[in-house]
């Protein structure tokens, strides 16, 4: 039986993936997709495959067929309204029966978890509910959409940057109202490459003063400076350097070591001292 934390991440989980009884997230399934797939852009063909995927399913029930290309026979909907998407083959809906090992991918649908549920799971209620707020309205394909979704592509910046957000708007936003007022966090900076950095920044500065242009102009021009010098690095031998995944250091700080800098392996210790000088230089700003 899961402890009490794994319980509380479970309905964490289950909450951004089925926030209400509008919209789910299916953004994970089928189990193969291809790079950039966004099944928001194909809404008016994959309305008709869940909807014949249901009928069928009802109808004949779940006979085993391998999934061989880029849909699944179990994606259906899971309602009468056809609004909420999901798996038609998932325990919770076949009295506690696994059934996705019929389609041939059930170790890998079983492994599935986003990186968004993962740093969702770890917010502050507050937060949760602050990141929730900008999705209301939107059907299960625009919720599904990391392009139509901003909910989504604010969980990428990570807890503490949405925790200031839900303090610095304790009424919470509408999706328009943020999007106007955060426009920096859509447009300028990209989470990959800027989250270490503006993480450290919020340390000294609100995220109004982060989001000036003036402000922006000089991070940008910083940045672009050190990240040039350091990009240089990576040209030195790296058969022998561990990848990056492989090192003790912060997600985002890898992330910037990966988008930044280009970089794919380095040495703990050169990855520590370009961290030190990246950091000084943050203090310094």
């Amino acid at each position: 039986m899961p402890d009490s934390a794994s319980k509380n991440n479970t309905a964490r989980f289950s909450t951004l993936c089925s926030p209400d009884d509008e919209k789910s997230c299916f953004a994970c399934c089928p189990p193969i997709r291809p790079a950039g797939y966004d099944h928001a852009d194909h809404q008016q063909a994959l309305t008709r495959q869940f909807w014949e995927n249901t009928r069928d399913f009802a109808r004949y029930g779940p006979g085993e067929k391998i999934i061989t290309g880029f849909q699944c026979w179990g994606l259906g909907f899971l309602d009468q309204k056809r609004v909420m998407i999901g798996c038609m083959l998932h325990p919770g809906r076949n009295q506690g029966r696994d059934l996705r090992d019929l389609t041939g991918y059930g170790d890998k649908c079983r492994r599935e978890l986003c990186q968004e549920a993962v740093i969702f799971s770890g917010l502050a209620s507050a937060s949760a509910e602050f990141v929730l707020e900008l999705a209301r309205g939107l059907n299960s394909f625009a919720y599904s959409s990391l392009k139509r979704n901003p909910a989504f592509r604010l969980l990428h910046w990570g807890p503490k940057l949405i925790e200031s957000l839900a303090l610095s708007e304790p009424a919470g936003l509408d999706r328009d109202e943020y999007l106007k007022r955060y426009a920096f966090l859509e447009r300028d900076l990209d989470p990959k490459r800027d989250a270490y950095p503006v993480e450290l920044l919020l340390d000294r500065f609100d995220l109004n003063v982060l989001g000036r242009s003036d402000f922006l102009t000089r991070y940008r021009d910083d940045l672009t400076r050190f990240s040039a010098r350091h990009r240089q690095a990576v040209t030195l031998p790296l058969e022998n350097r561990p990848y990056l995944h492989q090192l003790d250091l912060p997600s985002h700080f890898i992330n910037f070591l990966r988008h930044a800098l280009g970089w794919s392996r380095s040495l703990p210790s050169q990855a520590e001292a370009v961290r030190r000088e990246l950091d000084r230089l943050l203090i310094e700003f």
